[in-house]
């Protein structure tokens, strides 16, 4: 059965949160680092922008932690949609849970910057990476499987990769490019990130997942 229009209207808007926070965090990465003397994108992490003696550090942290709320608000319109669609309440808030960890992690971030050891959160953004195992699970047997699967499986390999250079295989993470490399790692999670949410705005406004 469809939902009542409005209610597919809130959803849309809670869901948008989500396509909102990556173009935040973009403008904020691009204008904060163009006003930052001799900062390096390619060998400069994202987070020094937020560190107490960086210019513009409390703009910047200002703007990470409104993705943060506004990631926590979106995992509200997930649940709601993919619940809606799948009729599988339990799948779907575990589904959406690592993205209201992942906004969590990102408000402790920019409220406790770097150096202070709170800056990561306690690891709370990490369960982000279980995310993709989560949708092909939530959505297996359905028609958009196929979508899903694709979109899923090339992050999942990506995860495997990140992981690889993390702990050790190459220097490349923490070298001289330690920032090309996150740059990397943050547009390959955006672009999934994006097109799962992109996907999920299609279903909401047009119809039901079915099962065979």
């Amino acid at each position: 059965m469809t939902a009542p229009l409005n209610t597919s209207i809130s959803r849309q808007l809670l869901l948008y949160c989500g396509v909102l926070t990556v173009i935040i965090y973009v403008v904020n990465v691009t204008i904060t680092a163009a006003l930052f003397p001799g900062y390096s994108h390619v060998s400069q992490m994202v987070s020094e922008l937020g560190m107490i003696n960086a210019p513009n550090s409390s703009v910047f942290n200002l703007a990470v932690i409104a993705t943060g709320v506004l990631t926590v608000i979106y995992s509200i319109g997930l649940y709601l949609t993919i619940n809606d669609l799948t009729n599988r309440k339990y799948p779907s808030l575990l589904t959406a849970l690592p993205f209201a960890l992942y906004g969590v992690g990102a408000v402790f971030a920019g409220s406790y910057p770097l150096p202070d050891v709170r800056h990561g959160g306690y690891g709370m953004s990490l369960p982000i990476l279980v995310a993709p195992i989560l949708f092909v699970w939530l959505f297996w047997g359905s028609e958009m499987f196929t979508y899903f699967k694709a979109i899923n499986i090339a992050f999942l390999v990506f995860i495997i990769l990140y992981m690889a250079l993390l702990i050790g295989v190459s220097n490349f993470a923490s070298g001289d490019y330690a920032g090309l490399f996150q740059r990397i790692s943050t547009f390959i999670f955006f672009s999934w990130y994006v097109t799962t949410n992109i996907l999920l705005l299609w279903l909401n406004s047009n119809k039901r997942v079915e099962f065979r």
